[in-house]
């Protein structure tokens, strides 16, 4: 998420960003880890950040399928 601060002006900023939202989005499970390479000028990360975040997004997807099938 610092990625995200350092284009930011403030935590209020930070909070109310669609491509904060849309990171949270990929790192609660509720977006398919494959999408990230249609998002990822909408999250204006940096290489390394999105690799992070499709990780993350890899490990959560997986666990909500999980919980999901029970």
């Amino acid at each position: 998420m610092s990625a995200f601060r350092g284009r930011l002006s403030s935590d209020e900023a930070f909070a109310r960003s669609p491509a904060a939202t849309l990171a949270n989005a990929y790192v609660a499970g509720h977006r398919a880890p494959n999408r990230l390479d249609q998002d990822r000028d909408r999250l204006g990360l940096p290489p390394d950040a999105v690799e992070t975040l499709r990780s993350l997004a890899r490990r959560h997807h997986g666990w909500r399928a999980y919980v999901h099938s029970e």
